[in-house]
């Protein structure tokens, strides 16, 4: 980076114990770039502000805290650590995502109470680690849950023992093994039941489940998708980022508007907001998810949710053929791995795959080969097993020199 691009970002020089160099990312956080036994080191000063960056990088010069302030860093309760963490992530994170964080903190919370524990340099290991038993075992959680309270415990822990900070001595989590559960197979809707989700499931749900199949759109995008960011003329629908929304990646993106798309919207020019509810409100991801499964269940398609309409799409999209990039634009992931994730081999498309590795004539003439005698069977098998031996042959010869 230029020393003319840093200046203009803000970027300062703070000279304690040792000499830092304090830099603002294009995002709008700063870090500290210094040296310490030879050796470069960059640490993010988690601050959003200049002054905040000054006092993070002073308690960073300063280093572990000793005599009463070595107190004070040990008498930080729980509640109050865990307050500070939930409005750390209320910065940058949706509504729906801190939710999550509160319920992760509440569970440990819980758990601590009933070790007896509250302050947060009581922390250990062992505590850490009784915490999956206690979730699993005495909540009776699923381990899909469990985990991700333990990585939200693990991220809260890091944050609280940053160095810059002061809150925690040492991170009793860093050597925490979270065990991942294995992976379960999502539910993808084939291409029947989505087309017969959209034309008989109730009226107001049609259009929303019609757009989500067939854009990859999240539920959350659908529901703040504004008539200004759909462009008839263009056919491209735009999921912005806007001051008060972002989407999941914080990415703009634009995706083509199916046929099924634009007939389902095309008629319901009304308010700012796309999609509205059956009373004429905004729509509600709770209440859309109930009225899915009530109208599904109806059509005799028993399993499914809204998050399957985006691997319905991402299916769709790789038996149509469509370059792997293409459908990673479309759908806002930033690798290939993702988008393989989401797609779902369905035995209809599978069985109709294999039928165009040959065609009939020449599955005929392979068959008629293959019954043709013992007398060629005999004489492939022999040349197979020649074949085989000279190269067990080569490998000894090679092996021995």
């Amino acid at each position: 980076m230029a020393d003319a691009d840093r200046r203009q970002r803000g970027c300062f020089h703070y000279r304690g114990r040792r000499r830092y160099r304090v830099y603002r990312r294009p995002n709008g956080c700063w870090y500290a770039d210094y040296t310490e036994n030879h050796k470069r080191k960059r640490v993010s000063l988690d601050a959003t502000t200049k002054d905040e960056a000054e006092k993070a990088v002073r308690r960073l010069d300063e280093g572990p805290a000793s005599g009463a302030e070595h107190q004070k860093t040990r008498d930080v309760t729980l509640v109050g650590l865990r307050n500070m963490y939930i409005e750390h992530k209320m910065r940058d994170k949706a509504p729906r995502t801190v939710a999550k964080y509160r319920a992760g903190m509440a569970a440990l919370l819980r758990h601590c109470k009933k070790l007896g524990m509250v302050l947060a340099g009581e922390l250990t290991l062992p505590v850490l680690e009784a915490f999956e038993v206690y979730r699993a075992g005495d909540e009776g959680c699923a381990l899909k849950t469990v985990y991700t309270d333990s990585n939200i415990i693990k991220n809260f822990l890091k944050y609280a023992s940053h160095p810059a900070r002061g809150l925690m001595e040492q991170n009793p989590g860093e050597y925490w093994e979270v065990r991942e559960p294995p992976e379960k197979l999502a539910y993808c809707y084939t291409e029947e039941e989505v087309q017969k989700l959209m034309t008989k499931c109730r009226e107001w749900l049609r259009p929303i489940l019609t757009t989500l199949a067939y854009t990859g759109m999240r539920i959350g995008e659908l529901i703040n998708l504004r008539w200004q960011d759909v462009d008839f003329k263009n056919g491209m629908i735009t999921i912005a980022v806007r001051e008060d929304w972002h989407p999941k990646g914080r990415r703009s993106r634009s995706v083509p508007m199916h046929p099924f798309v634009r007939s389902a919207v095309e008629v319901r020019r009304v308010g700012e907001y796309v999609f509205m509810g059956p009373k004429g409100g905004r729509i509600k991801q709770n209440r859309t998810l109930e009225c899915l499964k009530k109208d599904r269940e109806k059509l005799g398609i028993h399993h499914g949710v809204l998050h399957s309409f985006r691997h319905f799409f991402v299916s769709f999209c790789a038996e149509r053929g469509v370059p792997v990039l293409t459908c990673m634009a479309w759908v806002g992931h930033k690798d290939a791995e993702m988008v393989w994730h989401y797609y779902h081999l369905h035995d209809r498309a599978s069985k109709e795959a294999m039928e165009r590795l040959a065609a009939p004539e020449e599955v005929g003439t392979l068959l008629a080969q293959s019954h043709s005698g013992k007398k060629k069977a005999g004489q492939v098998g022999t040349i197979l097993a020649q074949s085989g031996a000279q190269r067990d042959e080569g490998k000894r010869k090679k092996a021995v020199r």
